[in-house]
């Protein structure tokens, strides 16, 4: 009898490491601290996971009990700082491959966060990527609330160069940068390859996001929701992929409210049509900066201004997928030339394959539609496929089964 219970005690502890390991690895970051908390054979395991994820959500107790008392942000932080601290703590035995830390905005805990990441040596080849979160309202912050967060950033980042020195993908939300602030960001992230800006804004006198960094790794930029009069992408020189959704403060066709500089490896573009208004009039200006493009998508384009996008197909001589997403608008929004009284451009494009075109029930019988349909086709030698996608008659559909959402990629 005493033997049987020698042996059957606590078999799933008498599993070698690695087979231990594997099952920590599926587990969240709170079920792994406490699964460490139940055996000591466990203990020495979190030291060793080569791939952690560790997000403040996960350290919120889901209870069943509606009653039960709400955890408050700082409750969170406290309890995510010590986790992050236990997961990271140093060991010549473990080199971590991949690194991703999601947490909120906050102090006293982000220096302390930052100085668990130096110590540990972070991911020295491979993945590290914090999503910061900001403690706001999205609805009501304003900003001088934004501005305040961006300052807090700002002095984590000075205070962590060793940490943010690793970085490769970055995302932040509802912060206003100052003049030299994204600057000092990708000079401190010299890894950085993907950077994610939510709801943010900028404090210059002209309101625009200028991206000056020739030295930069940068290669993914997503702009949502922003606040900004304009994007000028002055320099970077290893971008290939910019998205950039909704509509930017700048409606009044003065300047383009994304401006290309040097972005000669720009691969995939992802914009709503108002960014690009100024170059309906100013064309030959996209030359430089398409010259490369293989994909875009341009989103909120009306069907009577269809045949102004000619003009970026003539910019991109490599482009091969284009996709448009029209819209039929509740007003008339300000108007520019897209030239679709006067002369369409007369060229010959050798590498455009698929065409894409997501509307609304009756696109196919829309004039517009067919006109530029027959207009791409006389002018792209090698298209093979016209895709037609008509979404839900209701406008404001979010359905996920419907037809609107579907993607049929190249």
């Amino acid at each position: 009898m005493e033997e049987r219970t020698k042996h059957d005690d606590d078999r799933l502890s008498a599993l070698p490491d690695d087979v231990l390991l594997a099952v920590l690895q599926l587990l969240d970051a709170s079920t792994a601290v406490r699964a460490g908390a139940l055996a000591r054979r466990w203990r020495h395991l979190r030291c060793l996971l080569p791939d952690l994820t560790i997000d403040v959500a996960d350290l919120v107790p889901r209870s069943p009990d509606p009653s039960s008392p709400c955890r408050t942000v700082g409750d969170m932080m406290t309890a995510y700082t010590a986790a992050t601290a236990w997961f990271l703590t140093p060991n010549k035995q473990r080199s971590i491959k991949s690194l991703r830390l999601t947490f909120y905005l906050l102090d006293p805990y982000l220096r302390s966060i930052g100085d668990a990441v130096a110590r540990s040596g972070g991911s020295a080849a491979g993945p590290l990527e914090f999503t910061i979160l900001a403690e706001v309202d999205v609805l009501t912050v304003n900003d001088a609330e934004r501005a305040m967060l961006a300052r807090r950033f700002m002095s984590f980042l000075a205070a962590c160069p060793v940490a943010f020195s690793g970085l490769t993908r970055l995302s932040l939300q509802n912060l206003c940068f100052g003049d030299s602030d994204i600057s000092d960001l990708l000079g401190t992230c010299s890894r950085l390859e993907l950077l994610s800006l939510s709801q943010c804004g900028s404090s210059s006198e002209d309101m625009l996001l200028r991206i000056d960094a020739p030295t930069s790794s940068l290669r993914t930029l997503e702009i949502r929701e922003p606040f900004f009069h304009g994007v000028e992408l002055t320099s970077v020189p290893k971008l290939e992929r910019l998205f950039c959704d909704e509509d930017v403060g700048s409606f009044d066709g003065s300047r383009p409210a994304v401006r290309f500089g040097h972005v000669p490896c720009l691969d995939d573009v992802y914009l709503s049509t108002i960014h690009l208004h100024y170059y309906y009039e100013n064309p030959r200006e996209l030359f430089p900066a398409f010259s490369n493009l293989r994909a875009i998508c341009l989103n909120n384009l009306e069907t009577h201004k269809l045949v102004g996008t000619l003009f970026i197909l003539q910019a991109a001589p490599l482009l091969k997928k284009l996709s448009i997403k029209l819209y039929q608008p509740f007003f008339t929004p300000p108007a520019y030339n897209t030239n679709t009284e006067g002369e369409t451009p007369k060229f010959e494009h050798r590498n455009l394959s698929f065409l894409e075109l997501k509307g609304y029930a009756g696109l196919r019988e829309d004039v517009e539609v067919v006109r530029y349909i027959w207009l791409i086709t006389e002018r792209a030698a090698c298209l093979k496929k016209i895709h037609l996608l008509e979404q839900c008659p209701l406008r404001n559909c979010y359905g996920v089964r419907c037809a609107c959402h579907v993607d049929e990629p190249l």
